[in-house]
């Protein structure tokens, strides 16, 4: 790898002009974005030696890109089954605070929580990747179970998984419930305001998300083919799944996050990515029949894609992103502002050169990166 220095830039998404940009040279690395909230960008920081892990994770203004803080992560990188990550950004960020994980041994994980604006840890607390691994979050709880490569390994058996929530702010154990299986090997969950819905093969179960009571529990459709690897997200109060079939083909369901009732199942396009929601519509990367990929707004009550975006992959890594009023879709190495309502392409923008990540950040669209391979690596 060669060491450009790490960077953030900030693009206004209403004319494309670039708003500031951070030349982080305090030493070589690689920023990668993973959350923004209240005018604040998380994101983490690696060497460009990336088999390291992140070295921090750090909060950014995100009106003038100056760095507000920096906590230091501590953690073995790939270990775990699957080669766990030493961090995940999963929960993204809060008002509440920030909340991650770090991998300290094959057996041992640490939870940590920060102040979003000050970086003032919070709380820490340990757990294992069997019963402690993020899954979920909205803005106050945090919702954990265990790594998803441990439920699909064949020699992690255990008839019964458990979820906890956790308070965002105080680490405080709101609830823990179980989860009863057969033998599962694909489990995950989504939040709402209200419910924690969670994934385990082809069931689906809602949990109240403050008392840990199990309000409902519906099965679903089994698409021809299927094997035990699912995606859930949750937008406008519904519970999209997609459960791979195979082949490259996923089949996609919408469940009534409040009272289970199934709402559509079936293929009205061929999801290949899980679902990002909004908090109105999943946004969704699609396949049709003759392989064209285009990038859908999906409405979650019908399942019918709203419109359908053509793109021609993420070569730089940057997939397609959305909020209420943004949305954005790779158009190759440069990337497409699209209307949300509509689908209509209203201006591009081009990444700098050595961006990795990117994500919205109110009306601004904020960039990461640093390290670029060698030419001889096939950079």
């Amino acid at each position: 790898m060669t060491s450009d220095p790490p960077m953030l830039q900030a693009v206004d998404l209403r004319d494309g002009a670039v708003v500031w940009s951070t030349d982080l040279r305090r030493d070589p690395g690689v920023v990668q974005v993973a959350g923004a909230a209240n005018g604040i960008v998380v994101a983490l920081e690696f060497s460009c030696d990336v088999e390291v892990g992140p070295k921090s994770v750090a909060g950014f203004d995100a009106g003038t890109g100056k760095r507000l803080w920096s906590q230091p992560t501590r953690g073995a990188y790939g270990l775990g089954k699957g080669g766990s990550p030493t961090l995940t950004p999963a929960l993204g960020a809060s008002p509440r605070g920030v909340v991650w994980v770090e991998v300290r041994t094959t057996d041992e994980i640490r939870i940590r929580a920060a102040d979003l604006r000050t970086g003032r840890q919070l709380w820490e607390a340990r757990g294992t990747q069997a019963s402690s691994w993020p899954l979920a979050g909205n803005r106050d709880v945090v919702v954990f179970g265990p790594h998803p490569n441990l439920v699909a390994d064949p020699t992690f058996d255990a008839p019964e998984r458990t979820l906890r929530a956790i308070d965002r702010r105080t680490g405080a154990e709101l609830w823990k419930t179980r989860v009863a299986t057969s033998g599962a090997r694909s489990m995950g969950a989504a939040t709402t305001a209200d419910a924690v819905i969670a994934q385990v093969d082809n069931r689906l179960v809602g949990i109240d998300i403050r008392t840990g009571r199990n309000l409902w529990s519906t099965d679903l459709p089994v698409p021809e083919g299927a094997y035990n690897q699912a995606w859930i997200g949750a937008a406008d109060g519904v519970a999209v799944v997609t459960q791979n079939a195979g082949e490259g083909r996923v089949t996609a369901t919408g469940v009534d996050a409040a009272t289970g009732q199934l709402l559509w199942s079936g293929r009205p396009e061929v999801l290949v990515q899980s679902p990002q929601p909004t908090d109105r519509y999943p946004l969704a990367t699609v396949l049709d029949s003759v392989a064209n990929l285009s990038v859908a707004l999906i409405d979650p009550r019908s399942g019918n894609p709203r419109w359908l975006v053509s793109t021609t992959g993420f070569p730089n890594g940057i997939g397609p992103m959305s909020s209420n009023t943004q949305t954005v879709v790779p158009q190759g190495y440069s990337l497409a502002v699209v209307d949300p309502g509509s689908g209509t392409a209203l201006r591009t923008i081009s990444p700098p050169p050595t961006s990795r990540s990117a994500i919205i950040a109110g009306n601004r669209l904020v960039f990461a990166g640093g390290c670029t391979a060698d030419p001889e690596e096939g950079g």
